[in-house]
């Protein structure tokens, strides 16, 4: 019980589409939930026991388009619909399956190889109203955002307090994430995916990353792939659309040095799990509160005794405004 980021757990598989809005990524997002509807097929286990699947908060616009093509694509026995008080968080219609049967394909790039639209679908449909709507005087007021940053900072602690792996931890417990040892890994090694919805520049990729939280992935090089790619140092960089990648989990870039031509990173992951990371994906800032070690600081660093780690001085001049009819009338 609680909030997500008290009680983290590793999944079984996961997929990075590198962005938080589907809107800007609705087939890689539809590509990811095909993906994981195989695995789990595919698992001897997982595939006997009953799947609750968890949908998005996204009621209005392509929200009502993205939840048909999820229905469709996993075709599931039930379907519990949780209706609000308030008609912006509901959808404009009921999910039953009279209803999603009626549905037209309004989107061009899912074929038939992608979905079989007009297979018809048979579940049982249930609807209730939501109980968990009553405000609390003592609720907390946090964003999305934060929210996020919440949950990267509580995974991110592992670093520091990772028991599971000897390697990567040192012998005495360290409260500062700088004073981790990183893993290495030669640009010959990797491949990284840049952010594709800036259009990064693959000359800039590396840069881009330096400093910044990255998807852990692994992706199969040995295939030909028909996208386009650069290589900058003996590192392998795709520039065009990709597919997706298994990820394995998230780490910051706190080094690159392009003399030796070597990545450093530092994850929560052990040592067994990364040898199978071979791919960074995407970047993401690191939250500040990780980033501020001392009171005021702007910049990362041990010691705040030097000049760019003290608190910056906030002087202003206090300017006085005349009024200007008042002068006019003195006149």
């Amino acid at each position: 019980m609680g909030p997500n980021f008290t009680h983290l757990k590793t999944p079984i598989y996961q997929l990075f589409i590198d962005d938080v809005n589907v809107t800007r990524c609705i087939t890689r997002y539809l590509e990811g939930i095909k993906m994981l509807i195989k695995k789990l097929k595919e698992c001897p286990i997982l595939s006997r026991l009953p799947i609750v699947v968890n949908t998005m908060g996204f009621p209005k616009s392509l929200g009502w388009n993205i939840v048909i093509f999820t229905i469709k694509l996993i075709r599931p026995s039930i379907i519990l619909q949780i209706m609000s008080s308030k008609k912006k968080n509901n959808y404009d219609d009921i999910l039953s399956a009279e209803v999603v049967n009626k549905q037209e394909c309004s989107w061009t790039f899912c074929d038939e190889t992608f979905i079989d639209w007009n297979r018809p679908c048979e579940h049982d449909f249930c609807m209730i109203y939501s109980e968990a709507e009553i405000a609390r005087k003592n609720e907390f007021n946090i964003e999305p955002y934060q929210i996020r940053e919440l949950l990267m900072l509580s995974y991110l602690s592992s670093i520091v307090h990772n028991k599971n792996d000897s390697i990567q931890c040192n012998t005495e417990l360290s409260f500062n994430i700088n004073e981790v040892v990183p893993y290495m890994a030669s640009f010959s090694s990797l491949c990284i995916i840049p952010q594709r919805l800036f259009g990064i520049p693959a000359s800039h990729a590396l840069n881009v990353i330096n400093g910044n939280i990255v998807a852990l992935c692994g992706i199969d090089l040995t295939k030909e792939s028909p996208e386009k790619s650069i290589d900058i140092s003996n590192l392998q960089v795709l520039t065009q659309r990709s597919p997706l990648c298994t990820c394995y989990g998230f780490g910051i870039i706190r080094g690159i040095d392009m003399e030796r031509q070597e990545v450093f990173i530092i994850t929560p992951l052990p040592i067994s799990i990364m040898q199978y990371v071979n791919c960074l994906v995407g970047c993401m800032p690191v939250p500040p509160t990780l980033l501020k070690l001392h009171q005021g600081a702007p910049y990362v660093g041990g010691n705040a005794t030097l000049p760019t780690s003290r608190e910056p001085r906030r002087g202003y001049f206090r300017m006085r405004y005349q009024n200007k009819n008042k002068s006019s009338k003195s006149e």
